[in-house]
This record gives structure tokens, C-alpha cells and sequence, in this order.
């Protein structure tokens, strides 16, 4: 007998079982309870005869497994019901109903990840306040200032204006080419080259660089007042690699950790040790090389959630672990600009206060330069209206005499109007103005600056400035009055920016 006769029959038996329960109750009557007795009866009987019928039982069979899948689809149906209706139910309902449920998801992850929506919405009405003031009062946005072009971070875009595309992509391809050959080795942790799903920002690697795992993360420390504050972490891993570099510098010798970077290509401390030696060798491209590195192995490391250049998120340097990330930044300038590619160096510089705005690196004592050099007059002038470090930039002897430069700048090249749009936050004084406010704030910068111009021969008008300074006894006798922090910053001012100063046109 097949099990479809068997699964019949015991169907069939069960429904027969029921119906003499059915008859044998007490509470039931004869005219409600003969019927399913006798058909329960008949049902009983009808088992024995119904296997021996072929063409019934081939027409039952059929029947019963239509019953059988019915009753198999029966719960999917009910669920692809379910589904139908809650789709019809939101398709049907209203936009304000379907407007409160994603008000009320957005709720709950805001819950979830430590924000409050009253304290955001707060903090929301309070900066539009601040930024409507802040434009009734002409002060731009220190956000808005510092906000990073990431189409300028690299230096491609702008060596491509310079020397042109040709030029840039065979000086790219044979890099590459070089590096896919001297650097395409692994050291101990090194996998295959995994797939990178997000962009680099800082720095593109170059093909057959395998992602570094010498147990470097980034972890998100809290959020507040709409920032996030991340910091960087170590793992034993790299712990034990840090140990094991400290023995090998110990022993003063660049060859020891050449050989260590052999071993160990993704060590951050030992590239930028050699990076700092090759420099000095005068091997900029090796050196350049080592720091490109570095920045491939601090991005790998970033949380999901580290927008690096979005201006929400920071990162302290006065957290140890997160050192180092400024430091080979600030390297990675330092060859952008040597290289002629400032555009490129501000982009990094804005990127680096944004991340602290304390300026831990003092960064403010060369970010104007960068801005001069790439020719962004008017971000020397909306810096120096907007940046708060409790007082205004323009005590700083770089700022004093960059603003000056940048609003003359500005004066030969704009529109009146133009001019009073982009001046914003400045007062609005002309060029000569500001330039002798600088000269009388910081007469021993001035008398610097122009003994520096006439030792490099680049001093226009010598027998004129030699008056100016002899004649008026302000000049005649400035000095940095024993202030050592004084005297340093008009030597990195002079140092800095004297030949940005060296064109005639700027001397007048």
C-alpha cells in the first residue's frame, strides 16, 4: 500500500474517532448527534473497500494530496498575507503616520549611539544663532573656514597644472613601477592584498601594498557637543614590535633599521626615523616614499565612523597614540611644500587644525604662508577674523603681515564689490592701513625682515628702508626686549616668508 493510502487512511480514521466521541456524549441530542454518528459510521466501514476500488482510490488519492499541498501552502499563504497586508497597510497609510515611524527609528538610534535629540536640537538653535551673529557681525565660520577640499589633499591635481597630465602620469606609473618592485614584500602578519572599500584620502597606495596589520586601531572615544573624539590604539602585537625597535635604535645605526623595516615594512616609528635620515642625506624620494607609507598605514587604521575631513571629528594630540598621526603629517607637508604643491600643503594644514584646534604643532605660525603661496588670499583673511585662540592672530607677526599682503593682493586683482564680499570678518581698512599697524605692533619683525631681504640682495630700495629705520627711534631701537618666545616667532616669520616679500611690486 503506498503512504499516501496509509497517510489517507489515518486521516480518515482520526475523523471516524472523532464522530463516536461525538455520539457517545451525554449533553449532545439525537437529531444533532445521529448525523456524524452514522457518517462516522459509514467513514469506518468505507476504509475497508476504499484500496480495493483503483479508479476511486485514484481520484481520492488525487483529491487528498490537492488537501495535502493546500494544507502544506496553507501557512506560507498565510504569511505572504501577512506581508501583503502590512505593505498594503503602509502603502495605504498616511505621509504623517509613515513620517512619525522614521522620526521614532531615528529616535531610537540616537538613543542607541549616546545622543539626545533636545540636546541636538539645542545645540542646533544655538549654533544658528551664533552663525547668525556671526554673519550680522561679519565673522565668518571657523568651520566653514577650515573646511578641507579633499580634491587638493594629494598632490596630482596640482603637479597636473603645473607640469601637465603627460608629464605627472609618467612620473606616476614609473614610481609605481619602482615601488611595486623594491617595496612589494611582506613582513610577519602580512596577508594577501585585500580589496580596500574606502577611499584613501591622504595618500593613494600603490598596487601590491598588502594592508597593514601590525595591531594599530582607531577606537571612538565619546561624543559631544555634536564631535566625535576618537584616539588611536595598540595592540600586544604592537607592542612587542615597539620593544624590538627600540632595541635596534638604541644602537645609533641606520642600517640596523633598514634591516628591521626588512622584517617589520609597516612599523611606524622606524619610517619615520629613516625618513628623517634620508632627508638629511638629501634622498627626498626615498624619504618622501617612507612617509607615504606611514600616512597609508595611519588611514588604514581609521574607525568606520572617522570622517576624517568632514570637520565633526578630532582628534586630541595631547593623547600619546594619537601623536604620531600629526607628526607624519606635518612631515608630509614639509615635502609638499618642497616640492612646490602648497595648494596641497593647506588642504593638510586645514585638515590638521580642524582635527585640534588648540594647535598643538603651531601650525598657525605656517598655514598662512601655504595660503599666500597657493594664492587663497581669502582664507588668510577670514582665518585671521574667525580662528579663536583667545586672542586675534593679528599679535602673531605672521598674521600681521600676511593679512596686509592678502588685502593687497586682493585690491589688485578684485572688484570693489567682490573685494568687500570677500574681506569678510576683516575690518574694512585698506592694505596700507594694516600693513602699518603691523609694522608699529612689530617694528623688530619689520627691522628683521628687511635686514634679511638686504643679506639675500633681494631689498629694493635700501637707502630708503635704511631712513625709515634709523630716522624713527621706534625702529631704530626695536628689539625682542628679552622675550625668547618674541625672538623666535620673528625668525620663523623671517626665516619663513622672506621670499614671498623678495617681488617689487610687494616691497612698494
Amino acid at each position: 500500500m503506498a503512504s499516501r493510502h496509509i497517510r489517507r487512511l489515518q486521516q480518515q480514521l482520526e475523523v471516524a474517532q472523532d464522530g463516536v466521541a461525538d455520539e457517545s456524549s451525554p449533553s449532545s441530542s439525537g437529531d444533532e448527534g445521529g448525523a456524524p454518528a452514522s457518517q462516522g459510521a459509514r467513514m469506518g466501514f468505507s476504509l475497508l473497500c476504499c484500496s480495493s476500488d483503483e479508479g476511486d482510490g485514484n481520484g481520492d488519492d488525487s483529491e487528498d494530496e490537492q488537501e495535502l499541498e493546500v494544507k502544506r501552502e496553507t501557512p506560507r499563504q498565510q504569511k505572504k498575507k501577512k506581508k501583503k497586508k502590512k505593505k498594503k497597510h503602509i502603502a495605504g497609510s498616511k505621509p504623517e503616520d509613515i513620517a512619525v515611524a522614521a522620526e521614532d527609528d531615528i529616535d531610537s538610534l540616537c538613543e542607541k549611539f549616546g545622543f539626545r535629540k533636545e540636546e541636538n536640537a539645542a545645540e542646533a538653535s544655538a549654533s544658528n544663532a551664533a552663525g547668525s551673529s556671526r554673519g550680522r557681525s561679519g565673522h565668518a565660520d571657523i568651520a566653514g573656514v577650515l573646511s578641507v577640499d579633499v580634491n587638493f589633499l594629494t598632490p596630482e591635481r596640482e603637479m597636473r597644472r603645473m607640469f601637465g597630465a603627460e608629464a605627472v602620469r609618467g612620473t606616476s606609473s614609473g614610481h609605481r613601477g619602482h615601488s611595486s618592485r623594491s617595496h612589494n614584500h611582506r613582513g610577519p602578519g602580512q596577508g594577501r592584498n585585500i580589496p580596500r572599500l574606502r577611499k584613501n584620502l591622504l595618500f593613494p597606495p600603490e598596487e601590491g601594498w598588502p594592508k597593514p596589520d601590525i595591531g594599530l586601531s582607531m577606537a571612538h572615544r565619546e561624543t559631544k557637543s555634536g564631535l566625535s573624539y576618537f584616539e588611536y590604539e595598540t595592540s600586544d602585537q604592537f607592542r612587542d614590535i615597539q620593544a624590538k625597535y627600540e632595541q635596534v635604535a638604541a644602537q645609533m645605526d641606520p642600517n640596523l633599521l633598514g634591516g628591521f623595516l626588512q622584517k617589520y615594512p609597516f612599523h611606524l616609528d622606524t619610517l619615520t626615523t629613516l625618513s628623517y635620515v634620508l632627508n638629511h642625506t638629501g634622498d627626498y624620494s626615498q624619504a618622501d616614499a617612507l612617509i607615504h607609507r606611514s600616512l597609508y598605514v595611519l588611514e588604514s587604521a581609521f574607525h568606520p565612523w572617522f570622517e576624517v575631513a568632514s570637520g565633526n571629528c578630532r582628534l586630541e594630540y595631547a593623547r600619546e597614540p594619537n601623536r604620531v598621526f600629526f607628526k607624519v603629517l606635518f612631515r608630509h607637508v614639509t615635502s609638499l611644500s618642497r616640492r612646490g604643491c602648497h595648494r596641497s600643503a593647506l588642504e593638510t594644514l586645514k585638515l590638521m587644525l580642524s582635527l585640534d584646534h588648540s594647535d598643538p604643532m603651531g601650525l598657525l605660525f605656517c598655514i598662512d604662508y601655504a595660503a599666500i603661496r597657493a594664492r587663497e588670499y581669502d582664507f588668510v583673511l577670514q582665518l585671521a577674523a574667525s580662528f579663536d585662540t583667545g586672542k586675534t592672530l593679528s599679535l602673531y607677526p605672521n598674521f600681521a603681515f600676511s593679512t596686509a599682503l592678502a588685502k593687497w593682493q586682493l585690491e589688485q586683482s578684485s572688484e570693489p564689490a567682490d573685494l568687500q564680499e570677500s574681506t569678510l570678518g576683516v575690518a574694512n581698512h585698506a592694505s596700507g592701513e594694516i600693513l602699518k599697524q603691523a609694522m608699529l605692533i612689530h617694528p623688530f619683525a619689520l627691522k628683521s625682515l628687511v635686514e634679511k631681504l638686504d643679506a639675500k640682495g633681494c631689498l629694493v630700495d635700501k637707502h630708503g628702508w635704511d631712513n625709515v629705520l634709523e630716522v624713527c627711534p621706534r625702529f631704530r631701537t626695536a628689539s625682542c626686549r628679552g622675550s625668547a618666545s618674541l625672538a623666535h616667532l620673528v625668525k620663523l616669520f623671517v626665516e619663513k616668508q622672506y621670499d614671498i616679500w623678495k617681488d617689487v611690486e610687494r616691497q612698494h
